[in-house]
């Protein structure tokens, strides 16, 4: 359905991000693309590794992985995908950015390939 290009980012909720980041520079060596408080994004080359705070009834760990798509239109992928992938449950965040669920409930997000870049 999609020309995916790369995988745009991977989104992990962490309980401490500080800690997570911490351990995250120390495995990687990434350099930090943007970071707050509450968050912190590591550089990758085509990408990046998000880490953001747990929110009230969230539990630490793997939120959802990022697919860039060439010349991605989400207005337009949306409608296909309800066309074509009702069950996935997809829905249009931001104006940009479209989330789903696969079969077996993990959160996908497409985007154009330069999100967030």
């Amino acid at each position: 359905m999609f020309h995916v290009h790369t995988i745009n980012h991977v989104s992990i909720r962490a309980a401490d991000v500080p800690r997570s980041k911490a351990f995250y520079q120390s495995l990687t060596g990434l350099a930090v693309r943007a970071e707050d408080r509450d968050f912190c994004e590591f550089r990758l080359e085509h990408g990046f590794l998000g880490l953001y705070a747990i929110e009230a009834g969230q539990r630490a760990g793997y939120d959802h992985f990022c697919f860039g798509v060439d010349a991605f239109d989400a207005p337009r992928a949306l409608a296909a995908l309800k066309s074509a992938l009702p069950g996935a449950q997809p829905s249009l965040e931001s104006g940009d950015q479209v989330f789903l669920r696969d079969p077996d409930g993990v959160r996908v997000q497409l985007a154009d390939v330069t999100y967030k870049r």
